[in-house]
């Protein structure tokens, strides 16, 4: 029998892009040759219209819903209302649309739907939009468990209004995360560590760790080329985790990175570059691209990924991309967290600033251990981080919860 699934994203499902919207059109992609795939979406930039005629195909239906950034004064007043009255992180109030709500509301009236699926936990309370007589199962996935990350956040974050917005998103999350968790019938995490985190609080609940992958036959690992020493960064530098590590490279293990090895180079990719960034690499000589329309040639360039993360939680994307592709990682801890990774096997980890710049030097001087640690890590890959695998494992879970249906 085919089910009706309704995801709910904060954004719009498109393959060039190594977040969450990779992975929100990946699964949809493969649930929906199996399952009847409908999809809200808030459209957070004017240029993800553009995708919206691939995710379509695979998709019922898609309704975009523009999200608009809200005035500062409104917004501090409603985030200050939800946190007294309401003790909601003020996350969620940087999501919350009437107009989502409405039209989550509405479809479900008209359209039977078996499973509601919500992506991200900030996304969350449009689950009280569902009318109380549907009879759906509702399904929540925790990208990132809030505590921590918000924790992790307010340590490394530098602007006071939104330290003091982290602070409160922090204290707040793990009351609130748990009471939330228990209006849903089942939770996927993306990592088992943040699984064990969120069944821990919430005892009978059914949660299931479904991974970040990547398409195995269609990325291959690019050639080798052993006189790289071009170190290559990817991600989002709206989101402060990313924004941080981007930060420290630069400031604090790239210099001892050039003093011994003069000849490397660092390319940023990402979008929304913040300026005290582009002011540092001018001043240092490193290359940030802002948004590109592919991220494969500068995969193909570079001679490793570094994921300096000291913040965020879930499993990078990015790293298991790098794998897939043949470019070996070095990460701090906390960036790979979630990953069965081994240290000099399948990864190089190196928590402080010298640690990690012995890390990069180590794989641009030694070809073959940048050979070995990339060929160990696509294994890896090939084996618990692909897209047929997760997807697999959400739709039995799907099957499972619905059999009394």
């Amino acid at each position: 029998m085919k089910l009706n699934i309704l995801f709910v994203t904060d954004s719009i499902p498109f393959l060039d892009n190594g977040g969450a919207e990779a992975r929100y059109f990946n699964l949809i992609r493969r649930i929906s040759q199996k399952h009847n795939v409908w999809l809200i979406s808030l459209n957070r930039s004017p240029g993800s219209l553009a995708h919206l005629a691939e995710i379509k195909k695979h998709c019922v239906v898609v309704e975009a819903i523009p999200w608009r950034r809200p005035f500062f004064l409104s917004y501090f007043f409603l985030v200050l209302a939800r946190t007294i009255f309401r003790l909601e992180p003020p996350v969620n109030s940087y999501y919350s649309m009437k107009k989502m709500r409405s039209k989550i509301n509405s479809f479900l009236k008209r359209q039977p739907i078996d499973i509601v699926q919500i992506e991200h936990s900030f996304m969350a309370p449009y689950v009280d939009a569902i009318p109380a007589e549907v009879g759906c199962k509702k399904v929540l996935t925790v990208h990132n468990v809030g505590e921590l990350l918000f924790r992790r956040m307010f340590s490394i974050e530098r602007r006071p209004f939104r330290k003091i917005e982290y602070w409160f998103d922090w204290i707040l999350s793990r009351r609130w995360e748990s009471q939330l968790c228990n209006k849903f019938d089942q939770c996927f995490t993306i990592s088992t560590f943040d699984e064990k985190v969120i069944q821990e609080r919430n005892p009978r609940l059914s949660v299931v760790t479904v991974p970040n992958g990547v398409d195995p036959g269609s990325h291959f690992p690019f050639p080798m080329d052993p006189d790289s020493t071009d170190i290559l960064m990817v991600g989002n530098l709206a989101y402060t985790p990313n924004r941080d590590a981007a930060l420290y490279f630069v400031r604090t293990i790239f210099p001892l990175i050039q003093g011994k090895k003069k000849k490397a180079c660092l390319t940023i990719v990402g979008d929304n570059p913040p300026r005290e960034l582009l002011k540092l690499a001018r001043n240092r000589g490193v290359k940030i691209t802002g948004h590109v329309p592919t991220i494969l040639p500068y995969y193909k360039s570079s001679a490793l990924l570094a994921v300096p993360l000291r913040a965020g939680s879930g499993v990078r994307g990015k790293i298991v991309e790098s794998m897939a592709l043949g470019r070996p990682v070095v990460s701090t801890s906390l960036g790979c967290e979630g990953l069965d990774v081994i240290h000099g096997k399948t990864i190089l980890i190196g928590d402080s600033p010298g640690d990690f710049a012995d890390c990069v030097i180590r794989l641009l001087n030694g070809c073959k251990l940048r050979q070995e640690i990339a060929k160990n890590a696509r294994t890896l890959v090939e084996n618990f981080h692909n897209w047929d695998r997760s997807a697999k494992t959400m739709v039995d879970s799907y099957e499972k919860m619905t059999q009394s249906l």
